[in-house]
């Protein structure tokens, strides 16, 4: 499914945080890991939308931190390891 809404989100409070997925939402889904595509819009939007933030946006995944690390990103990007909840 394609959305077509051009309506621009809500705004968000000032200390608000945004968690995106990866596998399936930034990015397609893949039979393997490396065969993912991240589409040329994902890096310049997410920088975008951390520097928007401030800093505070956190992309979420089931991948090792290594597999994450593998994907295109922007420099300003740090990788922060967090423990799976169970």
């Amino acid at each position: 499914m394609r959305l077509t809404s051009t309506a621009p989100p809500p705004d968000l409070p000032l200390a608000a945080a945004l968690f995106l997925d990866i596998d399936g939402t930034l990015v397609p889904f893949a039979a393997r890991p490396q065969d993912v595509i991240v589409a040329n819009w994902v890096v310049p939007t997410l920088a975008a939308v951390g520097r928007a933030l401030h800093g505070a946006l956190a992309i979420v995944s089931g991948r090792p931190l290594g597999g994450i690390d593998a994907l295109p990103s922007d420099p300003s990007f740090g990788s922060r390891r967090c423990r799976r909840a169970r």
